[in-house]
């Protein structure tokens, strides 16, 4: 192409005077036209034509993790919301569920302080986590990131603490618009009359309890703990 014009920071700046014979001779030469910001406003920008090559097999193959493939993937950590909460509990109840998932405790969990116990944690025993920042070293997340229910049916009471606490005040990692969200629709809820909404206190934690077997493989031991247990999954 004639040299008919300046480079500035977003591609070449071609003169007025010069700009009708440039785009014929881009035409000529096959290449495309866009739009760049230039000095003086919106001008047009000739750059080659960048070919769209094919993504490779390796990265076509790579599974989905996460909620899209929660029913099918028989291990923690996974996320403790799952489809049929929306037509059982309120809004609420449903966004703090996405907001926390269940894991296997690992050595460094067996090491470090976290809620909910008052005796040691054990290789594999299953706990609740804040899925911003539970996963961080334990001197980088918040307090009340992690906990570890000691039966099914407490699940809820502690779910519940983390989101009072951990996710609407202390959390560092939760985006602002997740915080807000919270806290508006609990407030909404708590307005609303106990006869007219989805269950958002105590009428949810049977059914807290009982997705933890049936929807994620977590089962009570005789100790007081609890441990997953792929098996006792229901397919759906």
């Amino acid at each position: 192409l004639p040299n008919v014009g300046t480079m500035g920071p977003f591609g070449i700046l071609p003169s007025p005077a010069t700009l009708p014979s440039l785009q014929a001779s881009a035409r000529q030469e096959g290449l495309p036209s866009v739009i760049s910001m230039g000095s003086s406003g919106l001008v047009p920008t000739f750059l080659p034509a960048v070919p769209r090559l094919p993504l490779p097999d390796s990265v076509l193959s790579v599974p989905v993790r996460g909620p899209l493939r929660q029913g099918h993937d028989r291990k923690l950590p996974r996320l403790l919301h799952v489809s049929s909460d929306d037509d059982v509990l309120s809004p609420y109840q449903c966004l703090v569920r996405k907001q926390i998932e269940l894991f296997e405790a690992s050595e460094a969990d067996i090491h470090a302080t976290a809620q909910g116990r008052n005796r040691p944690i054990i290789l594999k025993q299953v706990g609740i986590r804040c899925v911003h920042c539970g996963r961080f070293p334990i001197e980088k997340r918040a307090r009340g990131a992690v906990y570890f229910p000691s039966t099914l049916m407490s699940t809820y009471q502690t779910a519940q603490n983390m989101a009072n606490s951990h996710l609407i005040k202390d959390c560092l990692a939760i985006p602002k618009s997740i915080r807000e969200d919270l806290i508006r629709i609990r407030l909404r809820e708590n307005s609303e009359s106990q006869n007219t909404r989805k269950s958002a206190f105590g009428g949810g934690r049977t059914y807290w309890a009982r997705g933890l077997q049936t929807n994620h493989g977590v089962i009570e031991t005789n100790d007081r703990r609890l441990k997953f247990d792929p098996s006792s999954i229901v397919d759906r």
